[in-house]
């Protein structure tokens, strides 16, 4: 389990978990976590899982939201305000 964060982009709320922060330079290096919905399943995803993908970026540290929970490879249901990841 690791602590992820919500982003803005352009008004579309995204995942992604920090790697490092440069506070100095206002920003974080994040790997992206793209929600199942947004994937070729869409509206047959399970609304609280999410892929990781090999796509890293900095983001400005305003543009952190919220922190989420996300499982790893969970061996049951996660709570409903919590995310998992296979």
């Amino acid at each position: 389990m690791f602590e992820g964060i919500s982003t803005t982009d352009h008004m579309m709320f995204r995942f992604a978990r920090i790697i490092y922060i440069k506070i100095e330079e206002q920003i974080a290096h994040v790997q992206w976590l793209e929600h199942a919905s947004q994937t070729m399943l869409q509206e047959l995803a399970n609304q609280q899982e999410v892929f990781f993908c090999t796509l890293c970026n900095p983001v400005p540290l305003s543009s952190l939201v919220s922190k989420v929970k996300v499982h790893v490879n969970p061996p049951s249901s996660v709570q409903p305000d919590e995310f998992f990841a296979r």
